[in-house]
């Protein structure tokens, strides 16, 4: 009996380590990293979410009471969470991993070095102006996106106008930050806006 308490502790502690690699350090198996990655990429967006309507079929609806964060604060996490991913990619060894798998590495590290090579130009645009922006952007979501089809789908929905505000603030943060770089679109798009 001792030795089924022994053996049944050691599948558990296995596992365990087994779990902790594949959700904070590196995986073993690299097709587990990939999928990390893009979970926790999706996952940060509440609005994609809501847009792709991908989790609702499992039951999970949390996310459509959010709204993305425009914070500074959720930009640098997002760089460090970046360059964190493109360390543990690279530490695999491309060569060893089957064709597919080296097409998928291709296009991961592309698509982290992407985020990672951006981030020292992440003020270096206008994030309101006359075609796109939070401006039209959010009100356009707001009336296409966010379905409402029972009374947590309403509730959910005040809880995202409640957030409006303080998305807006996160937005005109981010363009103080712009004009303190000098970064400042020219005066038709202002009065475009």
């Amino acid at each position: 009996m001792i030795y089924v308490w022994i053996a049944l502790a050691v599948i558990l502690l296995l596992l365990g380590v087994w779990l902790l690699k594949l959700l904070f350090f590196k995986p073993c198996n690299i097709n587990h990293f990939f999928g990390r990655v893009m979970l926790k990429f999706i996952l940060g967006y509440p609005e994609l979410l809501s847009t792709v309507r991908m989790l609702e079929r499992f039951g999970f609806h949390g996310h459509n009471k959010k709204l993305n964060d425009e914070s500074e604060a959720r930009a640098a996490k997002q760089a460090a969470m970046a360059k964190r991913s493109l360390n543990i990619l690279r530490s695999y060894n491309r060569d060893k991993l089957a064709p597919g798998e080296q097409l998928s590495y291709d296009i991961m590290e592309w698509f982290i070095r992407d985020v990672v090579d951006g981030e020292q130009f992440r003020h270096n645009s206008y994030p309101v102006n006359q075609l796109f922006g939070v401006q039209n952007q959010l009100p356009t979501f707001m009336v296409s996106m966010h379905q409402i089809k029972n009374k947590r789908d309403a509730r959910y929905y005040n809880i995202r106008l409640s957030k409006v505000k303080r998305k807006f603030e996160q937005v005109v943060e981010s363009l103080k930050i712009r004009e303190q770089k000098g970064v400042i679109p020219p005066k038709f798009v202002f009065e475009k806006v």
